[in-house]
């Protein structure tokens, strides 16, 4: 490697727990934390057999890098410049789990319509570093390398050279700058992006060359470094998206673009155009392209002929031609769908409950059942929002801790456990995995037991004494029962419904509120949810720091204090400022962002979770530590073992531009 400065004990200690990634990270020719690696050697041509029927390898004598048929006919017929032409100078170099593929095949998965594009976004989105397959740390994406100085203040960034959008446009540090730009326009980000903020401070951005950034803030950032692989795209294709922004497009010309699109401002156009899901033109570096409306019954995504990631023998990626997404309206077709062999690989929309189903349909299907493991600390608990307003009495006794723990011993875990999720979970609270650096016992036991006297004690203790006839608790103003409204989405009905019978059992009335998940978050964004039931994630330290929202009000998709989310977001502009431990935990949580070495922040991220524990803001109650995933056998490269996470972009991180169809 050649160093570009000296390293210091903190990068130092850095580079240590890259070791066992570094085989991935040679043959992607970077490093992190303060060092450059040299560009891998690009590789030999395959001279063994020429490439046909689909298989990937490079076409004798024409070229070190192999491409799909399809491209190559393009190329042949003078529409696509050649694939040495299309890749960078160093190209990605992605390892393959099994062996090197074949080109060719249209992946079959399902989805719920537009609102459930998040599942589509994690198989394509592209950040400037990557998380390791096995999430332990970051490595090189977009970046080719990186650099930190010794206080955590400035990250300067080295970009691949060569990339092109997949329009064919050249990826360079001015499209990063452009997003910097639109970031500060008032008008079109009155919010800005959070990874770039620390406390009230935006970074601040400066291009020192064509493929280099240098990204900076007046004091320590330590979090940033992560936050770099994390659900974060610090680019826009400038040559494109300029055409609808104010300081740079003809005034005339955009206002005549803005009426004919039916908006009334430019920069409600601008947003518009930005959104890969409804705009196929817009340029993207993703290993698919959108090809059709979100609205089609078959959605359906083409792959990048200018993407930039090849495997190991220099074939270019991906090896699969097409993404194909079946629009479904009810979630019961979709394991209708995936015992019938019609899905070709997804873990998305299935569920434990249902492995007895999946596994009676193996052979039936032509499919295997993988298991992956889960950073989600609970598969099913209950939020309590503290900012909630709705009805003064009922916001009282969520906002009271005591309430809180009385519902939790309540609750019998081990039944649900059985039930539910036939005996694979941990009744526990929502709290670290066991397998998190961090994990406390005495926090996943914490009001865990089932014990509905001490429960009926508690809400006794709160004066909740009065009942009417069928047992239920009445409101101290004699209107009527006490009635919790559980709002919720997506197929977790069951659970629901034996936690209402676990809480009338204590007397106290529960009503299931069941919502379209568009709906869902838009009430849950104008704070009218009072109690959700969901799930939660990234309970692994440090995935927590970089997807906070389980344990902090980070955003108006905090169930725990969405108002207090969007105060946060907005820096103190809007929504409600949180008080009490709801404002230490984000005192806490800027402090562990700036914090410049790993264990100062992980002292302050036990602070985080021991206020979390003691306040129960929300109630956990098994965690499911398996995610059903379903692979035909012919489809190739998945690997048997996988960390299955929300920031860490699974499957992303598993590289599904190297998953490929076996034909022979």
């Amino acid at each position: 490697m050649n160093e570009k400065r000296q390293v210091s004990r903190r990068q130092f200690l850095h580079l240590s727990a890259l070791t066992a990634g570094s085989l991935a990270l040679a043959a992607c020719g970077a490093a992190g934390g303060g060092e450059t690696a040299p560009a891998a050697e690009a590789p030999a041509p395959a001279t063994e057999a020429p490439a046909t029927s689909g298989s990937a390898a490079p076409a004798q004598g024409s070229s070190r890098y192999g491409e799909a048929p399809m491209l190559q006919e393009l190329v042949n017929a003078g529409q696509l410049p050649p694939v040495e032409e299309r890749l960078p100078v160093s190209p990605l170099v992605v390892p393959v789990v099994e062996e090197i593929g074949q080109y060719g095949g249209d992946w079959r998965r399902v989805w719920l319509g537009p609102s459930d594009a998040y599942g589509i976004w994690r198989l394509r989105h592209e950040k400037l570093l990557s998380w390791s397959p096995d999430s332990s740390h970051v490595i090189a994406n977009v970046a080719e390398s990186w650099e930190i100085n010794d206080d955590a203040t400035e990250f300067t960034i080295h970009l691949r050279e060569g990339i092109r959008w997949s329009d064919g446009e050249p990826f360079t540090a001015d499209d990063m700058m452009f997003w910097y730009e639109a970031q500060l326009n008032e008008e079109l980000t009155p919010v800005k992006h959070t990874r770039m903020m620390l406390g009230d401070e935006f970074g601040k951005m400066e291009k020192v060359d064509d493929h280099t950034i240098k990204i900076s803030f007046s004091r320590p950032y330590g979090l940033f470094e992560l936050q770099l692989a994390s659900e974060f795209e610090p680019f826009l294709p400038k040559h494109y998206m300029s055409q609808f922004f104010i300081d740079y497009a003809d005034p005339d010309e955009l206002q005549a673009k803005v009426e004919e699109a039916g908006y009334e401002t430019w920069f409600q156009l601008f947003q518009a155009r930005n959104e890969w899901l409804n705009n196929p033109e817009l340029p993207v570096l993703s290993p698919w392209v959108v090809k059709s409306e979100p609205t089609a019954a078959l959605f359906k995504m083409e792959r990048n002929p200018y993407y930039w990631k090849i495997d190991e023998a220099g074939n270019q990626l991906p090896y699969i031609d097409t993404v194909t997404h079946e629009l479904l309206q009810d979630r019961e077709l979709i394991n209708l769908k995936a015992v019938a062999g019609e899905i070709d690989m997804q873990s998305r929309h299935l569920a434990v409950k249902d492995m007895p189903l999946y596994m009676e349909n193996r052979e039936k299907g032509d499919y295997r059942v993988l298991q992956w493991s889960s950073t989600a600390g609970t598969a099913y608990c209950l939020q309590f929002n503290q900012d909630w307003e709705g009805d003064e009495f009922l916001a009282s006794l969520i906002q009271n801790p005591d309430f809180r723990k009385a519902i939790s011993v309540a609750i019998n875990r081990e039944e649900m456990n059985q039930v539910v999720w036939l005996g694979t979970g941990i009744p526990r609270q929502r709290t670290l995995l066991p397998e998190s650096r961090g994990y406390r016992q005495e926090w996943a036991d914490y009001y865990a037991q089932y014990d509905p006297d001490l429960a009926n004690q508690m809400l006794d203790e709160l004066g909740l004494t009065e009942r009417d006839s069928d047992g239920f608790r009445l409101r101290p103003d004699g209107t009527g029962p006490i009635t919790i409204t559980v709002s919720q989405f997506g197929d977790i009905v069951e659970p629901s419904e034996m936690v209402k019978n676990y809480l009338a059992d204590v007397g106290l009335k529960m009503v299931i509120d069941n919502q379209e998940r568009s709906v869902h978050y838009e009430k849950l964004a104008a704070n009218e949810l009072a109690v959700v039931a969901y799930q939660t994630s990234e309970d692994v330290y440090p995935l927590f720091l970089v997807y906070p929202w389980w344990v902090m009000p980070y955003g108006t998709a905090a169930r725990i204090g969405p108002a207090s989310g969007l105060w946060y977001q907005s820096g103190g502009t809007q929504g409600k400022e949180p008080q009490g431990d709801l404002r230490k935990v984000i005192d806490l949580y800027e402090q562990a962002k700036a914090a410049p070495t790993d264990e100062e922040r992980f002292e302050l991220a036990m602070q985080i979770y021991e206020l979390n524990m003691e306040n129960l803001w929300i109630v956990g109650c098994v965690t499911a530590t398996l995610v059903p995933v379903i692979v035909k056998n012919n489809f190739r490269n998945v690997p048997e073992q996988h960390l299955h996470g929300t920031i860490n972009g699974s499957p992303n991180n598993a590289n599904p531009w190297t998953w490929f169809f076996k034909q022979s």
